[in-house]
């Protein structure tokens, strides 16, 4: 988001060099925040398809059925699931 608003206002006709510096310390900032969290949770390319999934994980008839109530549901398992198997390497 930070590097997009930068972005944005570099590509206006005239920026001047306090908003580039001050974009930059906010890219900076946001980095800082968001590395130091003490843990990353690191996924195969198997494990990635559940985590953020390209189509309904089970299937769009599902989806299609119950388009608000299971589907919030089965992400929320399918998150948990791989949240146990990150765990259980960690062991």
């Amino acid at each position: 988001m930070a590097v997009d608003e930068l972005v944005s206002l570099c590509n206006r006709p005239s920026v001047s060099y306090e908003t580039i510096t001050r974009g930059l310390d906010d890219i900076e900032t946001t980095l800082r925040r968001e590395l130091s969290v003490p843990e990353v949770l690191v996924l195969n390319s198997q494990e990635q398809r559940y985590f953020d999934p390209n189509e309904p994980l089970f299937g769009s008839e599902v989806a299609d059925k119950y388009p608000t109530e299971a589907a919030f549901e089965i992400d929320e398992a399918a998150k948990f699931v791989l949240g146990a198997a990150y765990a259980a390497r960690l062991l």
